[in-house]
Formats: structure tokens, sequence, C-alpha cells
């Protein structure tokens, strides 16, 4: 319980911080389940947001709090949507993904535990964003249809932009080589190993039966309602 209390704590203390940092500066947040395009989409918004705070805007990943400078605007990429971040946000997005394709994602990428309140984690922060993202979207619709999310983006954040030339600007984002363990590069925030080409049906093979029947009766409601099959 010591241990709880200490990440809660420390978790609280980290959220402070970052709003007395950020002042009264424009905050976006850029968030997301693990595996679901996230980062991309942190690339997607640094590059709309560089277009109206050029040089003065601040973006990186939330757990890097002393290496982000000071700035008139901040883009932080985020898995948690806390009540902290969320109120003094101005803009939040989310992206979302078959959390069975996630978690086999996650597994290879991070050796995440493929469980149930893994999971139920990720629907829960998936309800979250639903009732507080300005735009939620979904991984599927990122990948193959970026323009059209990239436009949507850019009228809820009120910047004019060539959706395409900057789409075309994060594929040519550098990813690092060598090992996860090499770690990420601090401006694109994409880590070696970060493409895993996990495919759609993947689950299957990779989540025990008796698992994938738990996820699928316990959370059909979902996959209903994101256009995923429940089996």
């Amino acid at each position: 319980m010591k241990i709880l209390n200490d990440y809660n704590y420390n978790y609280h203390k980290k959220n402070v911080q970052w709003l007395y940092k950020v002042g009264f500066s424009p905050l976006i947040l850029s968030a997301g389940m693990h595996r679901s395009g996230s980062t991309l989409l942190f690339n997607i918004l640094k590059e709309i947001l560089s277009l109206k705070y050029k040089t003065n805007l601040s973006s990186g990943w939330y757990g890097d709090f002393d290496k982000i400078p000071k700035g008139n605007a901040y883009l932080i990429k985020v898995h948690s949507l806390t009540k902290l971040l969320r109120f003094r946000s101005k803009y939040v997005f989310y992206t979302y993904r078959d959390v069975r394709t996630a978690a086999v994602s996650a597994n290879k990428v991070f050796n995440i535990t493929i469980n149930i309140e893994e999971i139920r984690s990720s629907i829960k922060e998936y309800q979250t964003a639903k009732k507080t993202a300005d735009l939620i979207i979904k991984y599927e619709n990122l990948v193959n249809n970026a323009p059209d999310v990239i436009d949507k983006m850019c009228k809820i954040l009120h910047i004019e932009c060539d959706a395409r030339n900057i789409y075309s600007n994060c594929l040519n984002s550098k990813i690092p080589s060598g090992s996860f363990l090499s770690g990420y590069s601090n401006d694109s925030l994409y880590h070696a190993g970060h493409i895993t080409n996990t495919s759609d049906e993947e689950w299957r093979f990779k989540i025990p039966l008796n698992l994938q029947k738990q996820i699928s009766e316990e959370f059909e409601w979902w996959f209903n309602e994101c256009g995923y099959s429940p089996t």
C-alpha cells in the first residue's frame, strides 16, 4: 500500500509541476492508448502548432519535465488523462485502437503482460477521453485517411494548414536505429524498434483463448461502439 501511495503522490506532484511550468500558456495534450498511433498524432500536432507558434512551441513527453524548456505554448504527449491536466488543457486529442491488437503490440515493444487489468485500464482511459477530448481518432482512420483527420484537427485548432504536406513531413520523421534500449528521439518521440507491424488478427494467436473470451464478453459494448468485431 505504501508503494501505491508513494506512486500516487509523485504522480500528483508531477501534474502540479507541469501546471506551474505551463502557467497561463496554451496546453495541448496529445493522448492515446499505448500503440494506437499516439506518437504519430504527437508529430502531426507538432507540425500544425509550429505553423502558429514557430520556435516558441515547447513539446515532448510528459515524463521529460526537466528536459522541456519554457515556451509560449506546450504540446505534451501523455497516456493518462489526469484530472489536473484535463482541467488545464486547452485542447485534447486522443487515439484508440482495438485493445487486443494494442495489447499485443505493447507486449512486443514494452514486454507488458497481456491481462484483463491492462485491458480494463485502456477502456477506462477511452471513456475518460470520450467525455473530455476535442477529437477522438480511430487508429485505422489516422493511418489510412490521415489528410482528412489532419483537416479536422486544423479546424479545431483554428490553424490553416496543408494537410498532405503536414503528413508528408511526419512520414519523414527519423526513427532511431538499434534496440529498444537505445532510447527515443527527443524531437519526434519515436524510439528504436517503434514499428512492430502487428497485424489486426495477431491477437487471435497471441492472447489465450480464455482471456479472449473474457475480453469479448466484458467489453462487447466497446467493440460494437468502436466498430471492431468482439470475436
